[in-house]
């Protein structure tokens, strides 16, 4: 993770059972502490999913997360994370 980044998403993949289409393919930014981020695009292109993944909603296929110096990829237990 870099040093100053609140959240680091780093080549997230993500599909669902059942679709062939990639929901997300190799997605990555960085967002710092106190900065605005907005994430856009239409119907279908992965915004909730985005943020599903950050909160520990739900896991990755591919890829890395880092909020605020944990990696939430690896987590066994995301309702523990959750929980905090």
């Amino acid at each position: 993770m870099s040093e100053g980044s609140a959240v680091e998403v780093e080549h997230v993949a993500k599909t669902f059972a059942g679709r062939r289409v990639a929901v997300l393919e190799d997605v990555s930014f960085r967002v710092r502490p106190g900065e605005l981020t907005v994430l856009v695009g239409p119907s279908g292109s992965g915004k909730t999913t985005t943020l599903n993944l950050i909160g520990a909603l739900d896991r990755t296929d591919r890829g890395r997360i880092n909020v605020f110096g944990h990696d939430v990829t690896g987590r066994r237990h995301l309702d523990r994370y959750r929980r905090g």
